[in-house]
């Protein structure tokens, strides 16, 4: 059977074409006890960047496939790799935590990566974080209904090259069906205005799931 490698160049975080987006927004779910990090499709390493100096004694780490991206990332990060995950990542390296800023939705097959994800986990223990955009939000989801409209753009939740869709309840999906336990689900980047507050007041579940550009997975072992 052939194994082919997770590309990370198609995506840096956050649909930036730059990969420069620190991504400030998920590094309260990276556990606290977490020392040795990889983020994988690192970009130029503005999140790692920032994890290191919220959390000085972290080892962060980064795999990238864009080589400019890599060699600034270098500058930011304790060690970076220009390369495809997991296979081009140095003999023996383990982490503590693997993150994906905006990057499972790429890939041809993202259960395949979070299923990797464990081979370099130390002792196959350990924590994924994951942003994944929500295709429920209701700037997708509305047009859909009523329009019968799905128009890819250049970023965002139909970035033309998104691979794969996601709801709150696939993602769960996704990291469960390869064996890991999930903490958190949690929204962020929400839009809000006068008629979401008032959705929210009155259907808080249901306007969360539309509201949500993005959601946040913390899985483990």
């Amino acid at each position: 059977m052939v194994t082919h490698a997770i590309r990370t160049d198609v995506m840096a975080g956050a649909d930036d074409p730059h990969g420069d987006w620190d991504r400030h927004e998920v590094l309260p779910f990276v556990p606290g006890q977490c020392e040795a990090i990889l983020d994988v499709g690192c970009g130029r390493g503005a999140f790692g960047e920032l994890l290191k100096l919220q959390r000085p004694e972290a080892r962060v780490s980064g795999i990238e496939s864009v080589p400019d991206r890599a060699k600034q990332a270098t500058e930011r990060l304790d060690l970076v790799t220009c390369g495809s995950f997991p296979y081009d990542l140095p003999a023996g390296e383990a982490f503590d935590c693997i993150v994906f800023n905006d990057v499972l939705e790429h890939l041809a097959d993202p259960w395949q990566a979070i299923n990797h994800a464990r081979s370099v986990l130390s002792g196959g223990h350990g924590y994924v974080v994951a942003s994944i955009p929500n295709v429920q939000h209701y700037s997708v989801s509305i047009k859909l209904l009523l329009r019968g409209e799905w128009h890819y753009v250049d970023a965002g939740i139909l970035d033309r090259t998104h691979l794969r869709f996601f709801t709150k309840k696939s993602m769960r999906e996704l990291f469960e069906t390869q064996g890991f336990v999930v903490d958190i689900v949690a929204p962020i980047n929400k839009s809000t205005g006068t008629w979401i507050d008032t959705l929210l007041a009155l259907i808080p579940n249901l306007t969360e799931s539309i509201c949500a550009n993005q959601y946040v997975v913390v899985a483990r072992t």
